[in-house]
C-alpha cells in the first residue's frame, strides 16, 4: 500500500490540513487516535480494521513530551488536493518565457540595423514585439529604423509606446527627438532631448542632436555649448565637431570653424563633409586656393556630393577660371537631376 501512498501526497495533505480558510478559521479535522504503535518511518502506512478495510492513514503526533498515534480518515485522504510531482514542476520551469523568446529576433533586428537593411530591422523587431509586447527596447529600436527610413509619424509611435512602457528609457525620448526634429518640430525635439539628458547625463547624443536643434532655431549659443557636452563625454565624434564647426561658421568665427574642421577630419580622414565644410570656411577668408583643394578632395572621396562640386565652381569664379567654374556647375546641375 506504501507504494502507492506517495510522500508527495502526504506533504500535500499535510499543507492542506494546516492551511487556514479564507475565513481565517482552522477546519475541523477529524482524526481518529489509535493504540497501535508507529514506528518511525511508519508514517503513511494504512490501517485497516479485522475485515482488512483500510479506514485510515497512519501518522504521528507529540503533545506534552507524550507519542501520540493517530490516524487520518482515509475519506479526507481522497479528497485532498494533490501537489504537483516533481516532472510536472520541471516541465512547467523548462518552458520558456516571452522575453527569452523574444531575445533572438531582437539581436536580429539590431544586426539588421547595424547592416542598414532597416526593412528587416523592422520585421524582426514587430516579431520580438509580438512576443514579448513589453519589451520597451524592441519598441525604441523599431522606432529608430522607421525614422532612418523617413517614416517619422509611425517612428513617433513607437517612441510613445517604448516610452510608456519604461518612462525612464532615454533613449527612445532622443529617439522621439529626433523624429520631432526631422518634421521641422524643433521645440518639440528640444524637449524631448532635454529629457534624455534629465534621464541620463551621460548620453553624448542627446546633447549632440539637441545642439542641431537649437542650431535649427538659430541658437547657435546653445548650440555650441551642447556640442562642446557632446565632445567632452565623445572626444572621438567626428559628427559633433563638424557641426560645432558649422555653428562657428554661421557666427563668422572661421578660424573656430577650421580647427573643428580639422579634428573631425584627423578623425576620420575620409569624411568628405569635413573637407567640403572646411573648404566653404577658407573660401570665406578669401583662401580659394586652400579651399578649391578641400573641394577636390570632398569630391575624390564622394563623386556624388553636388554641394562639393557648385562649392568649387564658386571658388574657381572667384578666381576669375570661368571655364572650371561653368564644368563644375553643369556637373553639379546633372547630379542633381539623377538624384
Amino acid at each position: 500500500m506504501t507504494k502507492y501512498l506517495s510522500s508527495g501526497l502526504i506533504v500535500a495533505l499535510l499543507v492542506f490540513l494546516k492551511t487556514p480558510s479564507k475565513a481565517d478559521s482552522i477546519p475541523e479535522i477529524a482524526m481518529i487516535q489509535i493504540s497501535a504503535p508507529i514506528s518511525h518511518g511508519s508514517s503513511a502506512s494504512p490501517v485497516m480494521d479485522e475485515t482488512g478495510q483500510v479506514f485510515g492513514i497512519a501518522t504521528l503526533g507529540r503533545a506534552e513530551g507524550q507519542n501520540l498515534n493517530f490516524a487520518i480518515p482515509v475519506e479526507r485522504v481522497l479528497s485532498a488536493p494533490l501537489m504537483e510531482s516533481p516532472s510536472e514542476q520541471v516541465a512547467c520551469a523548462a518552458l520558456p518565457t516571452p522575453a527569452i523568446d523574444a531575445k533572438a529576433p531582437f539581436d536580429s533586428g539590431n544586426a539588421f540595423f547595424d547592416k542598414k537593411e532597416y526593412n528587416k530591422a523592422i520585421s524582426a523587431f514587430t516579431e520580438a514585439i509580438r512576443l514579448d509586447p513589453n519589451n520597451a527596447l524592441a519598441y525604441c529600436n523599431r522606432g529608430r529604423a522607421y525614422v532612418n527610413k523617413g517614416d517619422y509619424d509611425k517612428a513617433i509611435r513607437d517612441f510613445n509606446e517604448a516610452i510608456r512602457l519604461d518612462p525612464r528609457l532615454a533613449l527612445a525620448h532622443n529617439g522621439r527627438g529626433v523624429a520631432y526634429d526631422s518634421q521641422g518640430k524643433f521645440d518639440q525635439a528640444v524637449n524631448d532631448y532635454s529629457d534624455a539628458i534629465r534621464l541620463d547625463p551621460n548620453l553624448a547624443k542627446a546633447y549632440y542632436n539637441r545642439g542641431i536643434a537649437y542650431s535649427n532655431q538659430g541658437n547657435l549659443d546653445k548650440a555650441i555649448s551642447d556640442y562642446n557636452e557632446a565632445i567632452r563625454l565623445d572626444p572621438n565624434s567626428a559628427d559633433a565637431f563638424i557641426n560645432r564647426g558649422n555653428a562657428y561658421s554661421k557666427q563668422g568665427k572661421f578660424d573656430q570653424a577650421v580647427s573643428d574642421y580639422n579634428d573631425a577630419i584627423r578623425l576620420d580622414s575620409n569624411y568628405a563633409r569635413a573637407y567640403n565644410n572646411r573648404g566653404i570656411a577658407y573660401g570665406k577668408q578669401g583662401k580659394y586656393a586652400k579651399a578649391i583643394s578641400d573641394f577636390t578632395e570632398a569630391i575624390r572621396l564622394d563623386p556624388n556630393l553636388v554641394p562639393a562640386y557648385n562649392n568649387r565652381g564658386t571658388a574657381y569664379a572667384e578666381q576669375g577660371n570661368l571655364d572650371k567654374a561653368d564644368a563644375d556647375f553643369a556637373t553639379a546641375k546633372r547630379l542633381k537631376a539623377g538624384q
